[in-house]
């Protein structure tokens, strides 16, 4: 498997397969923003509600592919998502706030926000939050509009004190407050080092700081191997003198393969930007051992979760939905688990030249491929969710959505990744 052609197919993959669906059926070009409640082959839209969580992640979608279309790397229409980044960041400016600072969940198509969740709230998840800042930095970036790219500075700094004051909901995975969620650092470091890589470019004296939260974050990250060398924890025990309570919980023994490499490949690239070679070790060893966790021997593709040594998530339960959704959905087969792994191998082999992760990728990258996409070249896209036979699930997984964001991005990040780069 030569590197350049495989890179050459995920170029022409994202042209030809993905971006013709968005371009044609979901973008609101009057409005801003993108509509993702589609069922699951495409064909139908379901209601037009706008998810903060996309909205903001198609910002930073349609900012990144107008980068990419100016550097002559994608061959697509460049005023068409130049247009769609502009509208989308006008109508999550005009529309997303509420009046505490935090952001909507969920949005009506004209930009209403809306009540979700048993406790009927509008500020359901910060993660809603942290897409709408991330969106914000690639758009301000594109634009070279510093004005923007502080006030989406301001905006982290907010997320920040509500994450250490524990002021945070985390709507669709509603965690007890005893345990930490990995999620948290995870996209907090993708947002410090988006920061770094801007006020790099511009000159900004903030960068170092920036490299600083990057760092904290990452250790935020190695603490939820609790001791462990090669398992990433989804939750640890914030005080250490309750952790007998937790032991043999499922909620403490269970890892989530997808949020592993999304880490990993986080943690490699400001390890590569620091050149140090120790961390990209420690990142391409836990991404291994996960990758032969969670692997299905008998039907290939990734679980969505395992438990500590592989299988089946085991252990006592306390009768949260949460923990219901681990059993219910632990061995499907997601779209976005195999392209962040996809991803994180192959950056991992570019980093290292470890002969396993070219392995893994190319075991990953024959699976995805021949699995997930719609066999209606018509429509085209993915049929995102599978279950273990890999057989199309016309079933809500998280949220009622068909996001763009995982295969649009590492496709991206895929193009980006040549050999000369690294």
């Amino acid at each position: 498997m030569q590197f350049e052609s495989i890179v050459n197919f995920y170029k022409e993959h994202l042209e030809n397969v993905i971006l013709p669906f968005w371009a044609k059926n979901a973008m609101d070009l009057e409005r801003g923003g993108i509509y993702t409640c589609f069922g699951l082959d495409g064909t139908v839209l379901i209601n037009r509600d706008k998810y903060t969580w996309s909205q903001g992640r198609f910002l930073w979608l349609a900012a990144r592919l107008v980068r990419l279309a100016r550097a002559g790397d994608l061959f697509i229409n460049e005023d068409l998502y130049m247009k769609a980044a502009k509208k989308t960041a006008s109508f999550l400016l005009e529309h997303v706030f509420l009046e505490n600072g935090h952001c909507a969940f969920v949005l009506s198509e004209d930009g209403t926000p809306k009540y979700v969740g048993e406790q009927k709230v509008l500020d359901a998840s910060i993660y809603g939050d942290c897409f709408v800042c991330l969106g914000l930095i690639e758009y301000a970036d594109l634009l070279g509009d510093k004005e923007l790219l502080h006030y989406s500075w301001d905006l982290y700094q907010g997320i920040l004190m509500r994450v250490k004051t524990d002021d945070i909901v985390t709507e669709p995975y509603i965690v007890p407050k005893e345990l930490t969620v990995h999620g948290i650092p995870m996209i907090l470091l993708n947002l410090s080092f988006e920061f770094y890589k801007a006020f790099k470019k511009n000159g900004d004296s903030r960068v170092g700081t920036a490299m600083k939260h990057s760092l904290h974050h990452i250790d935020a990250i190695w603490n939820q191997c609790d001791g462990q060398v090669c398992i990433l924890r989804e939750h640890v025990v914030k005080d250490v003198l309750c952790k007998d309570a937790w032991n043999g919980t499922l909620l403490y023994e269970h890892i989530a393969p997808g949020h592993t490499a999304e880490s990993m490949w986080m943690i490699m690239e400001v390890a590569h930007e620091l050149s140090d070679h120790n961390m990209i070790n420690r990142c391409v060893l836990i991404l291994k051992h996960t990758f032969y966790l969670a692997w299905d021997d008998q039907y290939g593709g990734l679980f969505r979760f395992v438990g500590l040594n592989g299988g089946a998530p085991t252990g006592r339960k306390s009768g949260s939905l949460y923990e219901e959704q681990i059993l219910d959905t632990w061995d499907m087969k997601l779209w976005w688990v195999h392209t962040e792994f996809l991803y994180a191998a192959w950056l991992g082999w570019t980093l290292t030249r470890d002969q396993e992760c070219k392995d893994i990728a190319g075991k990953l990258h024959q699976y995805t491929f021949s699995v997930f996409p719609n066999p209606n070249h018509t429509v085209g896209e993915w049929l995102q969710k599978r279950n273990r036979q890999g057989l199309p699930l016309d079933k809500v997984v998280a949220l009622p959505v068909k996001d763009p964001y995982h295969i649009m991005r590492n496709l991206i990040l895929l193009i980006s990744l040549t050999e000369e780069n690294v």
